[in-house]
């Protein structure tokens, strides 16, 4: 094969999302290189000639990135049986695996908590005070879904209420209700009126109303 096909061949990939992350974790050359022969690499058998012989590193310096990786807890190293039925030592990449996903759900959970603070700003016309931001995050640590407060401040908005003490006591209805999304408001009006005529909005409705008849 000519040098120049060599250079294109194509064997190992890794995707963009976790070439940036690894990149973010400044890890060394060896260390690198080693997570990208595991990451392709179907049989991970703790096979340190093999590593060598492919990465062009010395036995030595493969020993010492694979060292370094499992105390920087990206790779765990156990036995298991073989195809053979014999015990050997394999390298799992589960860590580094767990590790990516709980750092890619931490910026989704950021980005999306940007996102809502904006929509909040956009539907009040205004920049959300300190406080306000304590109430929503206030909101979110008790587990309620971003959809669940978005569609709390639409009804607020239709109803021409701009504020978080308003929402916040439609939200604690909902929540009692065990709501979790728009779709589950939209099904209980839908049961509530089903004998009604009336095509109102899904959001023409006082729950605070609805509170009261109840108790």
């Amino acid at each position: 094969m000519k040098p120049e096909k060599l250079l294109l061949e194509k064997k190992w990939v890794i995707s963009e999302s976790i070439l940036k992350w690894i990149s973010n974790k400044k890890l060394e050359l060896n260390e690198f290189l080693i997570i990208v022969y595991l990451i392709n690499e179907e049989n991970k058998g703790f096979d340190i000639t093999r590593m060598s012989k492919l990465l062009s590193i010395t036995e030595h310096d493969v020993l010492k990135s694979i060292n370094s990786l499992s105390e920087k807890e990206f790779i765990l190293i156990k036995s298991q049986k073989n195809s053979e039925g014999k015990m050997q030592d394999i390298i799992s990449i589960q860590p580094l695996l767990e590790s990516f996903s709980a750092d890619s759900n931490k910026e989704n959970n950021v980005e999306n908590q940007k996102n809502l603070f904006t929509t909040f700003e956009k539907e009040f016309g205004r920049t959300l005070s300190s406080m306000e931001y304590d109430i929503i995050n206030h909101w979110i640590d008790d587990g309620l879904t971003e959809e669940l407060i978005i569609c709390a401040l639409k009804e607020a908005v239709y109803n021409g209420v701009t504020n978080l003490r308003y929402i916040d006591k439609i939200l604690f209805e909902w929540n009692k209700k065990g709501f979790k999304n728009s779709k589950d408001v939209e099904n209980y009006l839908k049961k509530r009126k089903k004998d009604e005529k009336s095509n109102k909005d899904l959001f023409d409705y006082n729950w605070l109303d609805d509170e009261s008849s109840e108790d």
